[in-house]
């Protein structure tokens, strides 16, 4: 079984229990997408899980991997962090840190 087909794979068992990882998670959090699409620089990119919490008005974005951590993983979630608060971050909500 492939990497992106396992990826898919957790992908969809997390959103089959979304209720449940809600309510794991703690009040407050919004469920926004499930391969969330933004574009930057003409480019389309996949976000796993974007969520958003109402009482820290702040988005979250949870990139599944199912391999060991790469620094690249970093530099990839750094990416969407930034990408999220230039394209989504409304005046009110709070910069990711």
């Amino acid at each position: 079984m492939d990497k992106k087909h396992r990826e898919s794979e957790l992908e969809q068992g997390l959103i089959d229990h979304i209720q449940k990882f809600l309510l794991e998670l703690g009040d407050g959090f919004a469920f926004v997408g499930r391969q969330y699409k933004i574009e930057v620089e003409g480019e389309d990119h996949l976000i796993d899980l974007l969520f958003y919490h109402l009482k820290l008005r702040c988005y979250f974005v949870i990139e599944l991997k199912v391999t060991a951590f790469d620094s690249r993983d970093t530099g990839q979630m750094n990416f969407y962090l930034s990408a999220v608060d230039d394209l989504l971050r409304h005046p009110g909500d709070k910069i990711h840190q």
